[in-house]
């Protein structure tokens, strides 16, 4: 009874033993791969790697890898966790016939920094998603004409100018100087090359009973403090005027965004609701 008891245990040791075998040898099967892929990135050899990652063909850019230590987890029956550096990770899966894919991955891709930045402040971005899912939610250009209309409705008196106003005592229908303000709406400071003043003047010279052709334009602005304000030096009257009519603002919708728009960090999910509304 004891030889059996003895056999027996030996037999389970064995069989133990072949397992750990086993398992440290597919272990190190990925490593390896792990090895190839790093080499492979850091030689811009990606259609090597287009075979196991298709999805690695979305990214614009990839982080690169200076290799450490590779580390192996077992997330299941032939499914591991790569860690090839503190930030970027590999989901990979071998099959019983050998072959590996990659299902995803954390940190490899490289994204614009301006987008990204967005990203975070309009709730587009959480920790649970993988690079292929932010790659998709960063090229969703629907997302970012969103963010323009909202930037129009919340940034279209950036500058305002006030009426002409002036001292000096009233002339009837003579010319008169004064001056006319324009303000900064925002938190932001204006500098003066991101603004141009529009102009318009005119007159009429009644001694010849003819009118002087109005005409419109344009000056650089000057600095306006954030929340502050200028005074412009101008004309109003019957036999002439020149007045500030306008203000155009010299930045692109992606600058606007940038520098003067807030976060509510809502805004990607009410963007979701709305296209929902919309394809019902």
């Amino acid at each position: 009874m004891k030889r059996l008891n003895i056999t027996l245990i030996v037999l389970a040791l064995l069989m133990s033993c072949g397992k750990n075998a086993e398992k440290d040898s597919l272990e190190e099967e990925v490593r390896n791969y792990g090895k190839y892929f790093i080499e492979k990135l850091a030689n811009g050899q990606i259609d090597s790697l287009k075979f196991t990652y298709p999805e690695i063909i979305m990214a614009d850019s990839l982080s690169q890898i200076i290799e450490d230590s590779i580390r192996i987890t077992e997330i299941s029956s032939g499914k591991y966790k790569v860690v090839l550096s503190d930030n970027v990770s590999l989901t990979v899966n071998r099959s019983d016939d050998g072959k590996i894919t990659i299902s995803e991955s954390t940190g490899l891709f490289a994204f614009p920094l301006d987008k990204l930045e967005i990203a975070k402040k309009t709730g587009m971005l959480d920790s649970t998603l993988n690079d292929k899912q932010i790659a998709e939610r960063l090229n969703d250009e629907g997302f970012f004409k969103y963010l323009d209309s909202l930037n129009k409705k919340k940034t279209t008196k950036l500058l305002t100018v006030t009426e002409f106003k002036t001292d000096a005592p009233s002339m009837g229908t003579a010319s008169e100087e004064g001056w006319q303000t324009i303000i900064n709406n925002t938190d932001v400071p204006f500098d003066g090359s991101e603004y141009s003043i529009i102009f318009e003047e005119g007159g009429f010279w009644y001694y010849e009973d003819t009118g002087v052709e109005s005409k419109t334009y344009k000056k650089k602005g000057n600095p306006i403090p954030a929340r502050g304000s200028i005074k412009i030096n101008t004309t109003a009257g019957y036999h002439y005027y020149s007045l500030v009519k306008d203000i155009k603002i010299n930045l692109t919708p992606d600058q606007i965004r940038k520098r003067f728009m807030k976060y509510t960090g809502t805004e990607y999910s009410d963007y979701l609701a709305s296209e929902s509304k919309l394809n019902k």
